[in-house]
């Protein structure tokens, strides 16, 4: 009833929210399974009883997809990647236990009379029921390391919130564990298992409904790392404790002492679970760092392995945003904070805002509308001037300084509140706000230079993040206005080339050579205008590459076509060069390129040579041209950037377009040229030794 009870709850509280409809679907099976059990003890006939038993297997069956999955969706803002990446696993829990059940029906369990202290009837497990209670032990490992990588995600007051439904849930399937374990050792059900599972299922619900009563629900949104596996404490004491009891029932049957063995696996199974709870305590963390310092006068923090770990959390962001999370993930778990927040100047308005918190934003103030009515500005200016780190105060009495009402106390016990202000060549970017430590500890002079220091370097990675923003956008508006200089010019001579033979259609419209040659004027207009947005449009496209085995002597065929099709002359000396992995369409396309350039820049009907061959481990496709040639400063500076060209019809897009064509085949371009001596242009690419 109260798990029941517990699941129409939720429902009725945490409407919309998927995690929330999961567990009351997991909570009514695990209310049938209980009530079911209840109705098998009322009953004074076997035959009835062991049919209410096989009954209660059915919801048992259902169990572990039901909680699995609330594992992978409960306070998770990245659920539906998990549920992507566990969709088989999912599909075979909901699947495999409810056809097992139904293959197995008959022979789910028997009942079999025992002379063993008296005679009594035992409930052995059949193939089909084994199979359901591996299941169950293996789904309750899965949502108790679910559950455990969701919990060691989470910082501050995230986890003070998650707490109680761990520790509930964390219970149940932790009794679940060593019930099932039992039955499938004996092969038959204990007959006060399902009590214990009973009073587990009871110290669950009250723990969770605690835990919605005193956070609201289970909005909380935690990005756990998918490395579910890695470090995982449940993964490792389950394992130990498996390991044990399977010696533990070797002995018992070799002494034939099963009544010990019973004691021994609850023993060392309630003794497992302490420690994992233990391990993941920070206040058992904390006792024995300070037992440290205080017996053996080591100093508090180990600072090679703190900055690399400072490091390695605030390194590779590219937003002031992530690295403030990051900052004040990293301060929260370090110094056992559960509150940190990063407040950060807006670089043009000047105005605070919340950039990371390891709280809710609606336990903090978004902005000018903040709870303290009027005292914004003060807030700003008093930030703007910090200077030092201040401490805020611990006692609700004391009246904060106007940094404080950024961050509210959460929790009277947590002792003093810091404000860390975040400095940058001598002007303030924010402050760093810290408090709620665990068991209200102190801050110590180490503390406050730790704070000092980091602060120092969050200042210097905020201000990094800004100059390489600025950089950015300076290389944006220089694209812009580049791109915008050469279109603007292009279409401006179209343009004008249409409005003069405009203004003289009126007066030769009946003249039929004008009219030709405006029609020849209107094509090349169009075909200009056509032109510069395909140059456009390949700067826009991916590029997509498929290579395969081949030899660029093999280009002959669109080198021979470009010439028909455009008149011009070529000398072709396409030699084998060498087995190389290419995409012939893109290949095709950067001759394409380069041989109509060299026509372009040639004089008349000057020939266009285009050679190829094998030089020192690479193969050579070599295109030359007896024209104007370029400038060692034009090759060195503007040669493959888009919108640089010498021709007096070019874009500079087609060079470019080649250019990142060759370098995606993991080859280069080299060029020879001089001014009035022609160039030489050559693609060379690596040969490979055997084709994959």
């Amino acid at each position: 009833m109260i798990a029941g009870a517990a699941a129409l709850a939720v429902l009725f509280r945490i409407r919309g929210s998927l995690a929330g409809r999961v567990f009351a679907v997991g909570m009514l099976l695990l209310s049938a399974e209980a009530g079911l059990h209840f109705i098998s003890l009322r009953q004074e006939l076997l035959a009835d009883r062991l049919y209410w038993q096989k009954l209660r297997l059915v919801p048992v069956a259902m169990i572990p997809a039901a909680w699995v999955t609330f594992s992978l969706v409960y306070s998770r803002g990245n659920y539906r990647e998990y549920l992507r990446r566990w969709r088989a696993a999912l599909v075979t829990l909901a699947v495999l236990p409810p056809l097992t059940v139904a293959l197995g029906l008959d022979t789910l369990l028997t009942a079999t009379l025992s002379e063993e202290g008296g005679l009594h009837w035992s409930l052995e497990l059949g193939w089909a029921a084994q199979v359901i209670y591996l299941v169950v032990v293996a789904a309750a490992v899965l949502v108790l390391m679910n559950l455990e990588q969701t919990f060691r995600a989470s910082v501050g007051t995230q986890r003070w919130r998650l707490k109680l439904v761990v520790l509930g849930l964390g219970a149940l399937f932790s009794v679940r564990i060593y019930t099932a374990s039992q039955a499938l050792l004996y092969q038959a059900l204990i007959e006060h298992m399902p009590i214990l599972s009973s009073a587990a299922l009871i110290v669950a619900c009250l723990l969770i409904g605690f835990s919605i009563l005193r956070t609201g629900g289970f909005s909380i949104d935690i990005y756990p790392s998918q490395a579910a596996l890695q470090r995982s404490v449940v993964v490792l004491v389950v394992g130990v404790y498996l390991v044990v009891v399977g010696l533990l029932a070797k002995l018992a049957g070799v002494l034939e002492n099963a009544e010990q063995f019973q004691l021994n696996a609850l023993i060392i199974f309630l003794a497992l679970v302490g420690l994992a709870v233990l391990l993941m305590s920070d206040r058992l963390r904390q006792a024995i760092r300070a037992a440290l310092n205080r017996h053996f006068r080591r100093p508090h923090y180990e600072y090679r392995k703190l900055w690399s770990s400072f490091t390695n959390a605030t390194a590779d962001h590219s937003t002031e945003e992530a690295a403030a999370a990051a900052l004040a993930k990293w301060v929260s778990g370090t110094l056992d904070a559960l509150s940190v927040s990063v407040w950060l100047f807006d670089e043009h308005h000047q105005r605070l805002r919340l950039a990371g918190s390891t709280l809710d934003a609606s336990q903090l103030p978004t902005g000018g509308d903040g709870p303290p009515a009027g005292r914004w500005t003060e807030i700003e200016q008093a930030v703007f001037g910090l200077d030092k780190i201040l401490n805020l105060g611990g006692g609700q009495e004391v009246e904060s300084p106007a940094p404080g009402l950024l961050q509210p106390r959460q929790f009277p016990n947590g002792g003093d509140r810091w404000a860390v202000p975040l400095r940058a060549a001598g002007r303030s970017l924010g402050v760093l706000i810290v408090g709620d430590r665990v068991s209200g500890v102190p801050v110590t002079a180490e503390d406050v230079d730790l704070l000092q220091t980091v602060a120092e370097q969050a200042a210097g990675l905020l201000t990094g993040i800004r100059l390489s923003r600025k950089l950015l956008a300076a290389r944006e508006m220089e694209a812009f206005q580049s791109m915008s200089t050469f279109f603007v010019h292009d279409l401006k001579n179209t343009a004008s080339g249409l409005s003069l033979m405009l203004q003289n259609l009126p007066r030769h419209f009946d003249k039929p050579e004008f009219r030709d040659d405006a029609l020849k004027s209107i094509r090349r207009s169009v075909e200009r205008i056509d032109h510069l947005i395909q140059s456009l449009s390949a700067l826009r496209r991916k590029l997509v590459m498929t290579p395969a085995p081949g030899d660029l002597a093999e280009l002959r065929e669109t080198a021979e076509t470009v010439a028909r099709e455009r008149g011009i002359v070529l000398h072709l000396d396409l030699q084998a060069a060498g087995p190389v992995l290419m995409d012939r369409d893109q290949l095709a396309r950067v001759v394409t390129n380069l041989i109509v350039n060299a026509h372009e820049a040639s004089v008349g009907d000057a020939p266009v040579t285009v050679t190829s061959g094998r030089n020192d481990g690479t193969a050579t496709l070599t295109v030359t041209d007896q024209g104007c040639g370029m400038s060692r400063e034009f090759i060195a500076n503007q040669l493959f950037r888009p919108f640089q060209t010498t021709k007096k019809s070019g874009t500079g897009i087609g060079l470019y377009h080649s250019k990142m064509i060759v370098d995606a085949h993991g080859g280069r371009m080299e060029v020879q040229s001089a001014p009035g001596d022609g160039t030489r242009i050559s693609i060379v690419l690596p040969i490979v030794k055997a084709a994959p």
